[in-house]
């Protein structure tokens, strides 16, 4: 097993390219902030900033984005893929999840994309509460550990769902967020990705394990795995280059008393990317 930093130091200068970036749940958090103009968002648990420069090409130049991620290493890539003539409002911080770097009240957006799961949540939603404005908003992309039964990996990778157990349920989250995100509406969307890939790929996406998950199996299980997997695939898709699955992700969008949440929308769904990071330990937070 790889401890958890050492894990996304190691994996830092691919993430890019061996990771997914769904629009859909960039789109739903604009649609639900309605009015954008000078918003000050704090992206938590960032990583290379894949969703936080998405999330800022549609919110608008007068943004001023946080980045925060406990990780040197990915932070170096976000800098380094920032042109300073399209994100100038950008602020990237070597910060721990569960303890914001902010004062009270001053954050109008709160986000996190597949790195919850990585926090000490209590208090990661104490802090988030503490630093958001009184009508602030908090948005939280995640794959619940039900969903994670019915990606490519979890039907054909050996122990994949069942090594992962960092992932929270549906249950947990709603908990979590009554006892320690208080007063807050909560409004749940589900996002379902028709994914296409090949067996090639996927197999180089887990050597290079794009996902945390690979680095829980010791040498001698992912080795096994490989196999499995790779047999698994071939078996169940008559072209090892057209693999197909669909897989489903979770927005928690979190409105103050005073913010403005529309109609609860309970099932979205997106064509517009491949498979995605999932994985709970205090690697963030």
């Amino acid at each position: 097993m790889i401890p958890c930093y050492e894990h996304f130091s190691s994996v830092a200068p691919e993430y890019r390219r061996l990771r997914t970036t769904d629009k859909a749940p960039v789109r739903a958090i604009q649609e639900s902030l309605g009015q954008t103009d000078g918003l000050n968002v704090a992206d938590i648990g960032c990583g290379t900033g894949r969703y936080s420069q998405l999330l800022y090409r549609h919110l608008g130049p007068s943004t001023k984005m946080f980045c925060l991620d406990a990780n040197g290493d990915m932070l170096d890539e976000l800098r380094a893929a920032l042109h300073p003539a399209v994100y100038r409002n950008f602020v990237s911080v070597r910060a721990n999840a569960s303890a914001l770097p902010f004062d009270d009240n001053t954050m109008d957006v709160i986000t996190s994309f597949n790195a919850i799961h990585h926090f000490e949540i209590t208090q990661f939603l104490r802090e988030a509460r503490r630093v958001l404005d009184e009508d602030g908003s908090a948005f939280i992309y995640t794959r619940l550990r039900e969903q994670n039964t019915t990606t490519i990996w979890g039907k054909f990778f050996p122990n994949f769902h069942m090594m992962e157990t960092r992932l929270y349920t549906a249950p947990e989250l709603r908990e979590y967020i009554r006892r320690h995100f208080r007063p807050a509406r909560l409004r749940v969307t589900t996002f379902s990705f028709e994914r296409q890939s090949s067996l090639e790929a996927l197999l180089e996406q887990a050597e290079r394990h794009h996902y945390s998950t690979f680095s829980l199996y010791d040498q001698d299980e992912f080795s096994y795995a490989m196999r499995e997997f790779e047999r698994g695939i071939r078996e169940a898709f008559e072209d090892p280059d057209f693999v197909e699955w669909t897989e489903s992700y979770t927005l928690l969008s979190l409105a103050m008393p005073a913010g403005y949440l529309p109609p609860d929308s309970l099932v979205a769904s997106g064509r517009d990317s491949q498979p995605e990071f999932t994985s709970r330990d205090p690697c963030i937070g």
